[in-house]
């Protein structure tokens, strides 16, 4: 009976060891898979850094001129039937400027051609 017991212990245990041995393996395995990673622009303040397309028929003129036009009426926090806000901005001016230091703006938007 006891040769029994050792024997289950043993198969179990030595289960367990390879369980703990597959397990250690596939995380080794997984931790040293790396995922592509596109390396940083070299002007980091530079939104268009991917390849670059020249547009050639006067349609894909028009799509670009109609996507900036687009681009331009979201970027009009001013426009007339805009709805109202309030933007709070802190910002830290430094360099070789006539003004540096901390300094905080807030713009309220009440109605068309309203500001306060």
């Amino acid at each position: 009976m006891q040769i029994l017991r050792r024997l289950a212990l043993s198969a179990a245990s030595s289960t367990g060891l390879l369980s703990l041995l597959l397990f250690a393996l596939g995380t080794t395995a997984l931790a040293q898979t790396k995922l592509p990673v596109n390396p940083p622009p070299a002007n980091s303040l530079e939104l268009a850094n991917g390849a670059i397309h020249v547009v050639e028929t006067p349609q894909e003129r028009a799509a670009v001129i109609d996507l900036v036009e687009k681009a331009r009426q979201n970027a009009d926090l001013h426009s007339p039937g805009s709805p109202a806000f309030t933007l709070k901005v802190s910002f830290s001016a430094s360099g070789n400027a006539q003004v540096t230091g901390a300094g905080d703006m807030e713009e309220t938007w009440l109605q068309p051609y309203g500001f306060r």
